[in-house]
């Protein structure tokens, strides 16, 4: 089909003029697909969001450590949402580098914490193993969902084309085990290896990624195709009884628009929620090109707000946390950075239910040296006696506040001592602090 009898929206078709003057994907060696796809990728995301933080994870998987990235907004929720984002590539492309800006925007138009890990590829990996990074990336989630300042209960899992595909496979996989995805929230899913649907035919040609691709890059992930109709394998095929809620953005122009809207349909009838939007004149790689195309980024971003929406407006039923001076038992406190006598007290250290909360009590010339949270925002509480930051005085009655990233200190005790509150969110800790050398 020629692009020029689409409907697809302006600044796309500019793009995909040039997309289609690429060599044919299938021609090219895994490695020269890999670093076409990240430098398309790179140059066509949307720039990175400055209201975004991120930092480096690592997690255990059953062939060994499994890189991964956290990002947090400065706005998200303290013990929020979480959303576990594969990303795309056909099975065989794409990596955290690549999909950083995409990552990013997810983020910040959410004000959710995003979650991405460095999967294993075809061909060299071929199924299952890209899903089993995917459960085990989640089940670490849930293990350390108080180190991640995260709610247990409100883990998504999410993603865009072959991402898609490991979202759904994984949470087909997770029924019926303790804690389970709250969602799935998926975008241009593929969901079928076979490439029998409909739209495999309609839009063929001309939308961007082909039919041919799809079949060539499905063969890479699992090359026995015989196995195409398990529904390990193809999402699509599988009974989705006992799913979570679905969230389906399929793109207008896209030979796997018909995955994603037979699955929506699928999942409906076995008394799933479903939220199912079609993004008009988009292609399949819509999320791929948020900088190129303003439609593009807005509909990844209404997406994101949706997401939120419902998770941020779950009500919780936590109960308060109560304690009485009894309960706080202060004891020697000794961690780099600091020097003197100073005892601690933890009201809150379970920042899945609060913020961080430290009660210091530091004896005459006690010292914390010069010093900064990379993630947290701060304030410090001068509750008795009086505190010296940076040579000034702060009484009894005091605060001190300031943001991520923020050079703060010393912190001195003159004589007769003091007694600070120490505040942070999101909880991170005593551990989160970088000191002046």
């Amino acid at each position: 089909m020629n692009i020029a009898t689409l409907s697809i929206e302006p600044e796309t078709a500019a793009w995909l003029a040039e997309f289609a003057a690429m060599p044919p994907r299938e021609n090219q060696t895994i490695q020269d697909l890999r670093d076409a796809y990240k430098a398309d990728l790179v140059r066509s995301s949307a720039p990175a969001h400055p209201g975004v933080a991120w930092k480096p994870l690592s997690i255990q998987g059953e062939a060994g450590r499994i890189d991964a990235r956290l990002y947090v907004p400065l706005n998200a929720d303290h013990g929020g949402p979480l959303l576990l984002y594969v990303h795309g590539g056909g099975f065989a492309v794409g990596d955290l580098e690549s999909h950083d800006g995409l990552a990013r925007l997810i983020a910040a138009a959410s004000g959710l914490k995003v979650m991405t890990l460095d999967y294993r590829r075809a061909p060299e990996a071929p199924y299952p193993a890209a899903r089993d990074d995917v459960l085990a990336a989640f089940r670490w989630v849930v293990a350390n969902a108080a180190q991640l300042d995260i709610d247990p209960a409100r883990i998504v899992v999410g993603g865009e084309s072959a991402g898609a595909a490991h979202a759904v496979a994984s949470a087909l996989a997770l029924r019926g085990e303790s804690v389970a995805p709250r969602a799935v929230w998926i975008i241009s899913p593929a969901l079928d290896a076979t490439t029998s649907g409909e739209t495999y035919r309609t839009f063929a040609t001309g939308a961007g990624r082909t039919a041919a691709e799809f079949a060539y890059l499905w063969s890479l992930y699992v090359p026995d195709s015989t196995m195409h109709t398990d529904p390990g394998v193809s999402p699509g095929f599988a009974d989705p009884v006992g799913l979570p809620p679905l969230y389906i953005y399929t793109s207008e122009f896209d030979p796997a628009r018909s995955d994603g809207e037979a699955f929506a349909e699928k999942a409906r009838a076995a008394g799933v929620p479903v939220t199912l939007r079609r993004r008009n004149g988009l292609v399949h790689q819509h999320p791929e090109i948020t900088g190129v195309s303003a439609a593009s980024r807005q509909a990844v971003e209404d997406a994101a707000k949706e997401l939120a929406a419902d998770l941020l407006a779950a009500p919780t039923e936590t109960p308060d946390i109560i304690l009485t001076p009894d309960d706080l038992a202060f004891q020697p406190f000794n961690i780099p950075g600091f020097s003197g006598d100073t005892r601690a007290a933890f009201p809150n250290m379970d920042t899945t239910r609060a913020p961080f909360i430290a009660l210091l009590k530091m004896a005459p010339g006690a010292t914390l040296k010069r010093h900064f949270h990379p993630r947290a925002m701060e304030a410090v509480y001068v509750m008795e006696g009086t505190l010296m930051n940076d040579g000034q005085s702060l009484p009894a009655g005091s605060f001190l506040v300031h943001g991520p990233g923020v050079w703060h200190g010393p912190h001195v005790a003159p004589e007769g001592g003091c007694t600070l509150m120490f505040i942070q969110y999101p909880g991170v800790g005593p551990d989160d602090s970088v000191f002046v050398d």
